[in-house]
């Protein structure tokens, strides 16, 4: 099986190395392509500048060959479903992120913009972060991984998060959908004429007790349990009627 490795945090991201490895140690074909610098926030967006001339390059870190791109994840995924770098992909893995994903944030991640825009091309894609901590546990992390891998089917997108946890406190992987509010929200705070200070502000959504059934996400991750939720993607929803002709053009 051929994989892509990717992610929005860099090239050097000790995140994207270690899922890298993970790949490579189960036996798949492994291509890693990455965001030259940070690309986070991005989504799915596929901009690219107005000459349409996008920068490539590799680079090597302690033996894992990843080739770089000058733009966002989800543009990465495009270009290597079209063939640029040999074989189209099976599978595609993001992350690992520091920083959960969790919520209605999943809408601006790019590590998640990334496994939407796998399942665009017909693709299993699985999104992987971590709870931010002083120190990152990215085993932790992996062992989730592991675990729902199986699950990994085409045009499916699983959002897993994990604790930032030794692996022996994490108390399991629970499949949960997505909380009504993000863990953490953009506030913007104008500090000058011209200029605007943007920064993330933890929300109080989350429910350490973890007793709704079954628990959103932002509860059941800060309860310890590693969290996998499946995206649908972008999809018609055949629920909602519109008129035949009382749209106005």
């Amino acid at each position: 099986m051929r994989v892509l490795v990717t992610n929005d945090d860099g090239a050097a991201a000790e995140g994207l190395h270690r899922l890298a490895a993970f790949a490579a140690d189960r036996g798949m074909d492994v291509l890693a392509v990455a965001p030259e610098g940070e690309a986070s926030g991005s989504g799915t967006s596929r901009a690219v500048p107005a000459d349409g001339l996008v920068r490539t390059g590799t680079r090597r870190f302690d033996g894992t060959l990843v080739h770089t791109v000058a733009g966002p994840p989800a543009l990465i995924v495009t270009l290597a479903c079209q063939g640029l770098w040999g074989e189209p992909p099976d599978l595609v893995l993001s992350g690992i992120n520091p920083g959960a994903n969790l919520g209605s944030s999943v809408l601006h991640s790019g590590t998640v913009g990334a496994a939407l825009t796998a399942a665009r091309f017909g693709l299993p894609g699985v999104a992987v972060s971590i709870d931010l901590g002083a120190v990152l546990h990215w085993e932790t992390a992996l062992l989730a991984l592991a675990e729902v891998l199986p699950l990994a089917r085409p045009l499916v997108v699983l959002n897993v998060n994990a604790p930032n946890v030794p692996p022996e406190r994490l108390r399991g992987v629970r499949a949960v959908g997505l909380a009504d509010e993000p863990a953490v929200r953009l506030s913007a705070v104008r500090i000058g004429p011209d200029l605007i200070k943007i920064g993330y502000q933890e929300t109080d959504t989350a429910d350490t007790a973890c007793t709704t059934d079954p628990p959103g996400d932002v509860a059941a991750l800060a309860a310890g349990y590693a969290t996998v939720t499946a995206l649908s993607g972008v999809r018609a929803d055949p629920a909602v009627v519109l008129p035949a002709n009382g749209v106005r053009r």
